[in-house]
């Protein structure tokens, strides 16, 4: 649906889950010959991530969320997870390393389907947002 809107919207899932480079350090630390004891320091923190993005043809290509992309905790990404219910609000979300960043309008909601991997206490979050102008 957000394909085609007439306005800039966006939709799509966010997963909780490590980097793909993290994930490779680790279990690569982990299958090692010589596997040494890995300190809490070093185990990386999963984060909601971008999985899938659809965008109408009004929003602007400069302001894709990028792939793996994370949210802050505050985000309503987070929200939706622990409550398991809708959570909306505005956010600002960084699109690139440079301090570019996105003001929105953003409605999140756990996905109605889980994956049987998937931890409980961090369902994949669907989510909508719309550009806001201020």
């Amino acid at each position: 649906m957000a394909q085609t809107a007439p306005f800039p919207a966006a939709a799509g899932l966010f997963q909780f889950r490590l980097r793909v480079d993290e994930e490779e350090r680790f279990r690569n630390a982990n299958l090692s010959l010589f596997p040494r004891d890995i300190l809490a320091s070093e185990v990386p923190t999963k984060k909601y991530r971008r999985q899938s993005f659809h965008s109408s043809g009004a929003f602007p290509n400069e302001l894709l969320i990028p792939w793996n992309k994370s949210v802050p905790e505050i985000s309503c990404i987070y929200r939706a997870a622990e409550t398991k219910s809708l959570q909306s609000g505005f956010e600002r979300i960084a699109v690139n390393g440079r301090g570019r960043e996105i003001r929105c309008y953003l409605e999140a909601l756990p996905a109605p389907y889980q994956p049987e991997d998937v931890d409980p206490d961090h369902p994949d979050v669907f989510f909508l947002l719309t550009l806001n102008s201020a």
